[in-house]
């Protein structure tokens, strides 16, 4: 039988408290059955310095619709159910788009011990990563698959499932991949 030294056994009983602080920070971020807004909003002053960025705004919510998303009875209900909006350049805001992250294994930790969140569109048009940084905090990054095929920094976002017509795409740009978002009142983040 192999026995453990107080050291080694300290470390070990550590791990699952570290485990424990990201769920945390999940639940302080998006609490159960309670609405959530998080938003970035870029000024003149930052467009102007960032010519290649595109967005002008981004905002992550937990809205009342995600709420009944997540209320699915059945494999198809995901975990957490948020959306995502844009506002680009020269046109009006656009999504929300809805996200959708299923199952257990959809929590990791990583990131020097943040929260990282994977959420699929719902309507198949790429996913994000989502980095939970606190109860005020989170980090959005781009990337996924899209109809079949990989595309390591984009997703779409639209009115509709059903409409293409109006889908704004982020990700391409190097300036539209990675977005700090910091939380709002819910108010701010309904259309």
């Amino acid at each position: 039988m192999r026995t453990f030294g107080r050291p080694a056994l300290a470390a070990l009983l550590s791990v699952p408290a570290a485990l424990s602080a990201g769920a945390a920070e999940y639940r302080q971020a998006f609490p159960e059955e309670t609405e959530a807004c998080f938003i970035r909003r870029y000024d003149r002053t930052h467009l102007a310095a960032n010519p290649g960025q595109s967005v002008a705004e981004i905002v992550i919510a937990r809205d009342r619709a995600a709420l009944r998303r997540e209320a699915i009875d059945g494999p198809e209900a995901p975990q957490l159910a948020l959306a995502v909006s844009a506002r680009v350049r020269g046109s009006g805001r656009v999504g929300p788009e809805p996200l959708d992250c299923h199952g257990l294994t959809a929590w990791e930790v990583g990131e020097g011990g943040r929260e990282r969140l994977q959420c699929a569109s719902a309507c198949g048009r790429g996913d994000v990563d989502i980095l939970v940084e606190g109860p005020n905090r989170l980090v959005l990054r781009i990337g996924g698959t899209v109809e079949g095929q990989h595309l390591p920094h984009a997703i779409g976002i639209g009115r509709s499932c059903s409409r293409e017509s109006d889908v704004v795409w982020l990700g391409d740009k190097a300036a539209d991949r990675v977005f700090v978002l910091e939380r709002a009142p819910t108010a701010r983040c309904r259309p």
